[in-house]
């Protein structure tokens, strides 16, 4: 299946998983990066969605960052990073 994923537009909306795997092939590969259309090294996975998604573009690219976004979210969430806690004028405070 890896493979199959390789060739733009088979595998329609892609997981987080799929476009990091994806991006990782399309940066080792030039003559992939010609078959997908795009150009530079380093491929954003928006451009990956889209073009991997070619009914609907802006949906792959929407679906993509909300999985980005979200995994920021979680990521953010159990790192303890500006956790709020209580200071002595009894106000909340952001620490870094």
């Amino acid at each position: 299946m890896e493979h199959k994923l390789l060739k733009p537009g088979w595998a329609g909306m892609l997981t987080l998983e799929e476009a990091e795997y994806i991006q990782n092939e399309l940066r080792q590969n030039v003559g992939l990066r010609r078959r997908w259309h795009i150009r530079g090294k380093r491929p954003r996975l928006a451009t990956i969605a889209k073009k991997a998604f070619p009914e609907d573009p802006e949906a792959g690219r929407k679906y993509i960052e909300s999985q980005q976004q979200s995994l920021t979210y979680r990521r953010n969430q159990f790192s303890g990073e500006n956790h709020r806690s209580r200071v002595s004028d009894g106000k909340d405070e952001i620490k870094d």
